[in-house]
C-alpha cells in the first residue's frame, strides 16, 4: 500500500467514477477496535457533490459520492476484506454495489483481538448534467480506536 491521493479523472454525467484505497489493522486490546471515515463530500470552490446517507445503488447523471468496503460490480471496483483478523465492515458499508458517506460513520469493526485484515474502500462519484464545472476534490481521514 502506498501513496495518499487517488484521481478520478474528468467526471462525467453519463459514466460512474471511482476509485479504491487500502488499509491494514490488527489489534491485541481484548474489546477491538473500530475505524471511524471522517471528512467532507467533494466540493470545488463552494460547488459541492452531495454525499448519500443511505446505501444507495450508482446513478450515473445523478449527484452522488459514496464508499463501501465491498467488491463491487456496478461499477467494477473494490475487493472483499482479506486476512485472518475478526474484523468487518460494519452494516451500511457491507453492502456490494451501495454506496454512502456520512462524516464520522464506523466503517470496521472487531469486538475481539485481530490478527491483520486488509480492507479496500471504494470511492464514487456520480454527478448531473448541470454539475459546474471545477476541480473537485475531497479529504477523507480514517480513524482507529480500541473499544471500550
Amino acid at each position: 500500500m502506498s501513496g495518499d491521493s487517488i484521481d478520478l479523472g474528468t467526471l462525467s454525467s453519463s459514466q460512474a467514477r471511482f476509485g479504491q484505497s487500502q488499509f491494514a489493522t490488527a489489534t491485541n486490546d481484548p474489546n477491538g477496535y473500530i475505524i471511524f471515515a471522517d471528512g467532507t463530500t467533494m466540493t470545488s470552490g463552494n460547488h459541492i457533490i452531495p454525499s448519500l446517507s443511505n446505501p444507495t445503488p450508482s446513478f450515473p447523471g445523478t449527484g452522488q459520492f459514496g464508499i463501501n468496503l465491498r467488491a463491487n460490480l456496478i461499477p467494477a471496483v473494490g475487493q472483499d476484506p482479506i486476512g485472518l483478523g475478526t474484523a468487518a465492515p460494519t452494516a451500511n458499508y457491507d453492502i456490494p454495489n451501495r454506496f454512502l458517506f456520512v462524516p464520522g460513520d464506523s466503517i470496521t469493526t472487531a469486538s475481539l483481538p485481530s490478527n491483520y485484515n486488509r480492507m479496500t474502500v471504494s470511492y464514487l462519484v456520480n454527478i448531473p448534467s448541470q454539475q459546474t464545472p471545477g476541480v473537485y476534490v475531497t479529504t477523507v481521514d480514517y480513524i482507529a480506536t480500541v473499544q471500550f
